[in-house]
């Protein structure tokens, strides 16, 4: 990340702000970089505040927050949406606007949680052996519907009798078909 490879010192126009709910014990910057404070541990040791380097295990920046003896990793980018724009409701995630390396907050937004996971789940559409379009599984309907033969539509589409038929009788292309209210 790239905030990160200067980590001592200050970097100009940088924020520091308290993390909610680790009050006194961590700070955050409006550009993603973390600090402990200086405090006693549970078991009454001085510990020296530092900057925290961050985790990056599966391709998202985190920070590893500890509190009364528990451990809670956090996306850097919602510490910093939280603490410079505000709450994150329950349905919704932080995501880039642009670099994925760029945590200030104005390249964080929030999104419906479901659209993020809906947009990556692949659909048969997507698959490299389809010939068919969303447009083409309306038409075949309508044509089927004017009296147009199987073969006559497999033909026009270049697909077999069977890819056809299936499509006719809602077996492939189903999800779309639901949602284009062609099937129930």
């Amino acid at each position: 990340m790239g905030n990160f490879k200067s980590r001592k010192g200050y970097i100009s126009g940088e924020v520091w702000r308290p993390i909610p709910d680790y009050e006194g014990i961590y700070i955050i910057s409006n550009i993603g970089r973390v600090k402990s404070l200086d405090r006693l541990s549970a078991n009454g040791h001085r510990l020296k505040g530092r900057l925290l380097k961050p985790s990056n295990p599966t391709n998202k920046w985190a920070h590893t927050l500890c509190k009364d003896g528990g451990q809670k990793q956090i996306g850097i980018n919602r510490l910093v949406y939280t603490v410079f724009v505000g709450k994150i409701p329950d349905d919704m995630e932080v995501v880039f606007i642009g670099s994925s390396d760029d945590m200030r907050p104005c390249n964080l937004r929030l999104q419906p949680i479901r659209t993020n996971a809906i947009a990556a789940l692949p659909t048969e559409f997507d698959k490299p052996q389809s010939k068919l379009r969303p447009e083409d599984i309306k038409n075949i309907h309508r044509l089927s519907e004017n009296g147009m033969s199987l073969c006559e539509i497999s033909a026009r589409y270049s697909v077999s009798r069977n890819s056809i038929s299936l499509v006719l009788r809602g077996v492939s292309y189903t999800d779309y078909q639901k949602s284009a209210g062609l099937i129930d």
